[in-house]
């Protein structure tokens, strides 16, 4: 029963700002660092970590993030030296949600636990948890949107309402970018920009015109190098914000309960159908 469930898992993209090569194998293997925030009641690790090599996707890492309870213990807690008995892992564990990331691309697919780990949570712990296993560099886990969701959404936008302002956080491609932006991935790179954020705003309502940079970088968002937000006043003057996130990529596929093997085979077709957007330009 809990194999045939289907659940959500949702579509991202890990960009990894760093020059640490072995990014993933340093923070799901190598330590076992374990992340503690001042006020939270819980402690977080990556566990049950396994790498694969699917011949399609290439090599695959996969495992859980665990929601751990603190322990009772009344002990001076030193990040660098602490760590959790193995034995306690599963006695301790508050919840646990699967990640999948397909490595050659950043790709990752991940759901949330929906009562105990939910969707924010897992992003900003990942992420958090991700960068102190590092100890360098800096993670973003944003969202893939279908394509052309987010520039199809923006333009309904200013033409029922009035189009206020638009926020665009870009980060620059790795490993390549795509045709369609690639004169805005371009850019960031030539000027070793690492994080770009960039907000046109008018009074009159904002028109997006084919080819413009603005248009570029939606799409580049939508490719998950970027996230967008706006805000429109409808016709009762009221204000109303979105976000990307609205948009990202969410398939249905079976329970953690369910084999890797499982899961993979449930989502490879829209792994390809996200990786298909890719186009590597000549002399790109």
């Amino acid at each position: 029963m809990g194999n045939t469930t289907q659940i959500y898992i949702f579509a991202g993209l890990f960009v990894i700002i760093t020059d640490k090569k072995d990014a993933y194998e340093t923070a799901l293997f190598r330590s076992t660092k374990v992340l503690r925030k001042p006020k939270d009641k819980f402690e977080w690790i990556f566990y049950n970590c396994s790498s694969m090599t699917d011949n399609d996707l290439g090599l695959i890492y996969s495992g859980y993030l665990y929601k751990i309870r603190k322990s009772c213990m009344d002990v001076i807690f030193d990040p660098e030296e602490y760590r959790i008995e193995e034995k306690e892992i599963n006695e301790r564990c508050e919840a646990k949600s699967r990640f999948i990331i397909i490595s050659d691309h950043n790709l990752i697919a991940y759901h949330p636990n929906a009562q105990f780990i939910k969707k924010d949570l897992f992003e900003n712990r990942f992420k958090e948890l991700f960068e102190f296993r590092l100890g360098i560099g800096v993670v973003e886990l944003n969202p893939i949107a279908e394509e052309g969701a987010i520039v199809d959404t923006i333009r309904t936008f200013s033409r029922i309402d009035k189009l206020q302002s638009i926020t665009v956080t870009l980060f620059p491609s790795n490993p390549g970018s795509r045709d369609i932006w690639k004169p805005v991935d371009d850019e960031l790179k030539k000027q070793n920009i690492s994080k770009e954020i960039s907000t046109v705003s008018s009074e009159d309502g904002i028109d997006i015109k084919d080819g413009t940079r603005l248009d570029m970088a939606l799409a580049m968002a939508e490719d998950g190098y970027g996230i967008v937000d706006c805000k429109r006043m409808d016709d009762q003057n009221r204000v109303i914000t979105w976000d990307s996130a609205d948009k990202q990529v969410a398939q249905q596929g079976p329970t953690d309960k369910a084999t890797l093997e499982s899961v993979l085979q449930s989502l490879k077709q829209k792994f390809k159908e996200i990786l298909k957007r890719f186009i590597r330009v000549k002399n790109g």
